[in-house]
């Protein structure tokens, strides 16, 4: 049975949904404006065999920290470790995930079993990355944030309902790539069972697109349904999911702040240029464990795919999976994402 449990950090503590299980641990780790509960399709399908942890980061969720510094968030993984008790755990990150997973690892504060990188990458040197990662510190980078994501906003009741059922309408409507993804949610059948879902990564090039054409009506300024861009990145994923995440993501009592904060973007977006563990392609010299790229076919690196193989080739004991879908793959193709993580552990 999954229970909410929580890790003390540096500032407050992590939230994280334990759902149990036995046998190899496994740390799942989402992406900006997602939450532990994206992961909730995956889990059902690594259940029983696995022992499973899905935790909200800094400034997510049910966390109560937020993010002072840009390595706070990974280096918080370190300390979910060592309170869980495991040994050599298999660390799995989506997206700003996918690099938390990676920076804990090669800062060396972890030594896991291995860890998966779903479509969550850093393919730049040092100084294209800092050029790229200021431009989410603009007036405007947040202005589109808000518009197209809801970060930051605050919500009364009635407006909370109302963007939660655009999120979910714009995931249903909304096609990515031309497809609506494969996995498809099925209470009673066992395919995908999941209960109890959006969660909507930033990404370069997206955060204006938001038209902020929606619902809203008391407390909000701007009125907002979602922005198509958060409809492509959820498209075909089962609407009780869409739902968990959003739930998951709004905190508050009458008022409802949808996390994370346009400033928490902008402090886990400005990490020391001379760090010696940094967000640009040179971080995956420091990483001598087992590693699987999963790179979906509609994702945000599907363009950058040679860059993505050579960092692959680049050391033994790395894989690159293929999937068909886009950058939100574990909550549209959950069984094949359960799948790669199931390769790994029993390897």
């Amino acid at each position: 049975m999954t229970r909410e449990i929580f890790f003390e950090v540096d500032g407050g503590t992590l939230a994280a949904l334990d759902h149990g299980g036995s046998g190899p641990p496994v740390l799942l780790v989402h992406g900006s404006g997602h939450n532990a509960a994206a992961w909730s399709a995956v889990v059902s399908w690594l259940l029983p065999g696995h022992r499973v942890i899905a935790v909200d980061l800094r400034g997510h969720g049910h966390s109560t920290a937020g993010s002072a510094t840009a390595e706070q968030y990974w280096r918080d993984l370190a300390a979910v470790v060592a309170a869980t008790g495991w040994e050599r755990p298999l660390l799995v990150g989506h997206s700003t995930g996918g690099y938390a997973v990676t920076a804990v690892t090669a800062a060396g504060l972890v030594e896991p079993r291995g860890i998966c990188v779903v479509d969550g990458l850093v393919l730049d040197d040092r100084e294209t990355a800092q050029r790229t990662l200021s431009g989410f510190r603009t007036p405007e980078a947040a202005d589109g944030l808000r518009r197209t994501f809801g970060y930051g906003r605050r919500f009364d009741a009635t407006e909370r309902d109302a963007w939660i059922e655009s999120q979910i309408t714009a995931a249903s409507t909304d096609r990515c790539d031309g497809r609506t993804g494969t996995d498809r949610f099925n209470g009673g059948t066992g395919v995908d069972r999941f209960e109890g879902g959006t969660g909507t990564d930033w990404v370069d090039g997206e955060t204006g697109i938001g038209t902020g054409t929606g619902t809203g009506t008391g407390t909000g300024t701007e009125r907002l349904t979602g922005g198509a861009a958060a409809g492509r990145l959820n498209a075909g994923a089962a609407p009780a999911l869409v739902r968990a995440v959003c739930e998951r993501s709004l905190v508050g009592d009458g008022v409802f702040l949808r996390r994370p904060t346009t400033e928490e973007i902008t402090a886990t977006t400005t990490p020391p240029m001379d760090a010696p563990v940094h967000p640009s392609v040179d971080v995956y010299r420091r990483v001598t464990c087992p590693m699987t790229i999963v790179l979906p076919t509609g994702g945000f690196y599907a363009d950058r795919r040679p860059e993505v193989t050579a960092v692959v080739k680049a050391a033994p004991h790395r894989r690159l999976v293929d999937i068909d879908a886009g950058h939100n793959v574990v909550m549209t193709h959950p069984r094949q994402v359960a799948g790669v993580i199931t390769t790994m552990t029993s390897g």
